[in-house]
């Protein structure tokens, strides 16, 4: 008898054991299961990161703590580059929540998203334009915001390469000697793009369609303006030697 009780004891005793850690694991505090994943994330564990903030929102924890798990977590997809699926959750997000706090970093995010997945300039640049719209759109709508100074620095990398791209389309109808149509490609960086180095290349490469159509005043009112206008760059240095070979009597234009 003794032995029995005894063990239903142990028994009971158990039972009270697991049911207090289960209860335990479920109590922990929301914001302490965000510190988690948070820190799972910060330590480039994205993948682990996603779960526990998945699990976390499963429980519907408190608006603000859903808020920012979902955001983090939408951050990590981004560091997988998961980019489609970030881009969507992005926009939910900021659907969810239009007066949030996290807003305008999303914008961003969204625009990062898709500057990741810009290719080379030689190829489309669809990818590029659509960063360059999101980052434009955030900056306009958010001149304050804590992550101004990233959203400026990603916009000016995809309109330089929004840039070089026309300025190579430029430069393809200049080597074919479709001089007007190279003209439109280099004026349009030179109008659209005036902040990024593309705009001198440009404007040297349109005081170039003039010189081989054999229009060398027009050539070299354009030189001149390269000098002018784009002083210690490298376009500068060709310009001048075209206006001295000119000057000599040299009418061979040397490819760029």
């Amino acid at each position: 008898m003794i032995q029995r009780i005894v063990l239903i004891s142990a028994l009971l005793s158990l039972c009270l054991a697991c049911c207090s850690g289960s209860r335990s694991r479920v109590e922990v505090e929301p914001t302490d299961r965000l510190a988690q994943a948070d820190g799972l994330a910060e330590r480039g564990d994205c993948r682990k990161a996603i779960l526990k903030y998945e699990e976390l929102l499963a429980e519907f924890p408190p608006p603000e703590i859903a808020e920012r798990a979902r955001f983090n977590r939408t951050r990590c997809r981004v560091e997988l580059e998961d980019y489609d699926l970030a881009i969507n959750e992005f926009e939910d997000y900021i659907d969810s929540y239009p007066q949030g706090d996290l807003v305008d970093d999303a914008m961003y995010m969204i625009g990062i998203a898709y500057l990741r997945q810009s290719p080379r300039a030689e190829r489309d640049q669809t990818y590029t334009e659509k960063a360059a719209s999101e980052l434009e759109f955030m900056l306009r709508e958010y001149p304050e915001s804590n992550v101004r100074q990233e959203a400026e620095a990603a916009l000016a990398e995809a309109r330089a390469k929004l840039a070089r791209k026309e300025y190579l389309n430029g430069k393809l109808y200049l080597n074919m000697e479709y001089f007007r149509a190279a003209r439109i490609c280099f004026d349009l960086v030179i109008n659209e793009y005036s902040d990024t180095e593309w705009a001198a290349w440009s404007l040297l490469g349109k005081a170039q369609t003039y010189d081989r159509e054999g229009n060398t005043g027009k050539a070299l009112e354009l030189y001149n303006k390269v000098l002018d206008d784009y002083p210690d760059t490298e376009p500068y240095g060709r310009a001048g030697m075209r206006i001295d070979q000119i000057s000599s009597g040299d009418e061979n234009d040397e490819e760029e």
